[in-house]
């Protein structure tokens, strides 16, 4: 869906599981650039959008870079946390 309203030049894919990240990028190479990322490379991320019913934070908060846009869609109950608070 972002693809349809902005210009995206790659993604840069982040998972707990390489396997995921991997699978995840294959089935996007075709429409753009996919590389698999880590906690560092978040913050030459101009839009993250997240979505894990993790109860734990896959993102820490001082890894993103400010001005960024958030997309944290999967948690959707109070205890599951993709960004930390803090």
């Amino acid at each position: 869906a972002i693809m349809e309203v902005r210009e995206i030049e790659k993604f840069i894919v982040f998972s707990r599981n390489d396997d995921t990240a991997a699978k995840f990028c294959n089935s996007h190479s075709k429409k753009v650039n996919c590389e698999i990322g880590s906690q560092a490379t978040l913050k030459e991320a101009d839009i993250i959008c997240t979505t894990t019913p993790s109860q734990f934070p896959l993102i820490e908060f001082g890894n993103i870079k400010s001005g960024s846009h958030l997309n944290v869609i999967g948690s959707h109950q109070p205890m599951m946390r993709e960004v930390s608070s803090d």
